[in-house]
């Protein structure tokens, strides 16, 4: 895990080895874990086409709606276009 902001830190995951599906999720650091946070799943736009949770624009947002908005958030890397056509983004989704 790395840290990204203050009280927040990453950490990249496979979700599904065959289609390497991937995600990054964004935890609060807690001292101690005596309540439950919600956990929010972020998909972001880009047309299905650009952009990824590694991508700086959309890992500060993430990183930044974690600290504010006191969640955890899953954002999923859906496999894009051209590469994988429609629907392959959706179903990763």
């Amino acid at each position: 895990m790395r840290s990204i902001r203050q009280g927040v830190q990453s950490k990249d995951i496979v979700l599904s080895p065959e289609s390497r599906l991937s995600a990054r999720i964004f935890l609060q650091k807690l001292p101690e874990l005596t309540r439950k946070l919600p956990l929010l799943v972020f998909i972001h736009g880009g047309a299905f086409v650009i952009e990824s949770p590694y991508s700086p624009l959309y890992h500060n947002h993430a990183a930044l709606l974690t600290s504010e908005a006191n969640v955890d958030v899953l954002f999923v890397n859906y496999r894009r276009a051209p590469k994988h056509p429609l629907p392959i983004a959706f179903e990763d989704s």
